[in-house]
């Protein structure tokens, strides 16, 4: 099962409300390139990503936990020289892996 990326999310709540990236981006205290570059695969962080989902009316705990370990995936990935997807499916698998014992 494929799941969607916090960037495809992002896009497709800000979409559902009718919002065009630099209304967002005005809601957000942010602008329409950030949003932008949000949407195509760059995390937000910090006080931005919550402003962004106080905008689109999102949760905190599902969405940012799911930003901050694309971000950690990307650095991983960059480190690693591999794709962060692969990066980010090697952290799924771990923690959906039963611990040892």
């Amino acid at each position: 099962m494929q799941v969607e990326s916090f960037g495809a999310r992002l896009r497709a709540r800000r979409r559902e409300l009718g919002l065009s990236q630099a209304q967002l981006g005005a809601l957000a205290a942010s602008s329409q390139e950030a949003v932008s570059e949000y949407e195509i695969g760059v995390p937000p962080h910090g006080r931005v990503l919550y402003r962004l989902l106080d905008a689109l009316e999102l949760p905190y705990r599902p969405y940012a936990a799911q930003a901050l370990q694309e971000r950690g995936a990307r650095q991983d990935a960059a480190a690693r020289g591999i794709d962060w997807r692969q990066a980010l499916a090697e952290v799924n698998a771990i923690w959906r892996s039963p611990p040892e014992q």
